[in-house]
């Protein structure tokens, strides 16, 4: 049996999450009392990690400055962070500790917790083949829903009404309310990894992040971004089973295919636009933009270009490292593209115009 990601919620955190997105179906209050019964019997550690991490709060440190992965799901995000974390220059949240953010740091049973995580862990990812371990470098959007704070994984714990769902997490104004809450949430969470891992510069990768490049730049000033990007056709398809997979497992709600389906088609769009607008107000030197083919026909040479792009250095430890693990894990090809064109309801996209703007902007058409 897998453990639900809001495993390591805290009993606030879980509550106002639940409110916020319309609560559960009745299939799954057994598990939502599970949640609720092994979060209020964190509480102490949750109160000790509190007490530990109270420097933290912000100002208490030196000006952060992260480098931040982005793009939209399915387009390469977790192959080029899983690379570039083997630069021990650079710090990433593991899994382990995006799924235990507010009492990953030590105490009496985080050594059961962690044989328990492990115990539970798929081989790979379900909707691909990278393999799953505790210490795998991981998204802090993750840690961030745990904590209550807007995230795209919201989507995937409460799909029944999709659209509000993400545009709640994904799309809100940055005056909102609650999008502050996450701010501080993720500034919080940043400075305790690197209270853990001082002297490292952090490595984030979140697509969620990808519509917040303007507040990120505000909140991080030396922050630079990555953007990398694949044809829309072939992210359309791969994130159908990115939510196929995951939503199974993880959803609180009763959802509708057809409205996820549909949702995905939607949202795109609107998604990449606030992306590429957000980039286009980066300073020169703090963003670099690739494709997936870039990544995947020269890994190499494509991350040397991206050290290149963002003036940093790239040590012949780190090349090797690189090499070693593309030996290991060789990249996933690309599946052939979704058509859009007429040919069953399936690969129809009813907003096509949209699709074709931001996949000419990408420079694919």
């Amino acid at each position: 049996m897998n453990l639900h990601p809001l495993f390591g919620a805290p009993p606030l955190a879980l509550i106002t999450n639940m409110a916020r997105h319309g609560g559960v179906r009745p299939s799954r209050l057994p598990l939502l009392a599970a949640l609720v019964l092994v979060s209020a019997l964190r509480i102490p550690g949750f109160g000790i990690e509190r007490w530990k991490m109270r420097r933290l709060q912000t100002g208490a440190s030196e000006p952060l400055a992260p480098v931040f992965i982005v793009g939209h799901w399915r387009s390469g995000t977790t192959l080029l962070h899983n690379l570039l974390s083997l630069d021990a220059k650079f710090v990433t949240p593991t899994l382990f500790e995006t799924l235990s953010p507010a009492e990953f740091t030590g105490g009496v049973f985080m050594p059961l917790i962690r044989r328990l995580l492990a115990s539970t862990l798929p081989s790979q990812r379900p909707m691909d083949t990278i393999p799953v371990s505790l210490d795998m470098p991981m998204e802090e959007d993750l840690a961030l829903a745990a904590l209550g704070a807007p995230s795209f994984f919201n989507c995937l714990y409460f799909p029944g009404n999709i659209d509000r769902v993400f545009k709640k997490n994904l799309m809100a104004p940055e005056t909102d309310k609650w999008e502050i809450e996450r701010q501080k949430s993720l500034l919080w969470f940043c400075r305790k990894i690197v209270s853990v891992h001082p002297g490292r510069r952090l490595l984030l990768k979140s697509p969620a992040n990808s519509t917040r490049i303007r507040q990120l730049k505000a909140l991080f000033p030396g922050a630079q971004f990555i953007h990398i990007h694949r044809k829309p056709e072939d992210v359309r398809s791969s994130t159908r089973r990115l939510y196929e997979k995951l939503l199974p497992a993880w959803s609180l709600q009763a959802y509708d295919t057809e409205d996820i389906n549909r949702h995905i088609d939607t949202s795109y769009p609107g998604f990449m636009k606030r992306l590429l607008d957000g980039c286009r107000h980066l300073p020169r030197g703090d963003l670099v933009t690739l494709s997936f083919g870039d990544l995947l026909n020269a890994p190499l040479d494509t991350v040397k270009n991206i050290y290149a792009g963002l003036s940093l250095t790239i040590s012949d430890e780190t090349t090797a490292a690189m090499s070693l693990y593309l030996a290991k894990h060789p990249i996933e090809k690309t599946p052939g593209p979704v058509r859009t064109g007429s040919e069953s309801p399936d690969t129809v996209v009813s907003n096509r115009q949209d699709w074709l703007e931001i996949s000419k902007r990408l420079g694919y058409r």
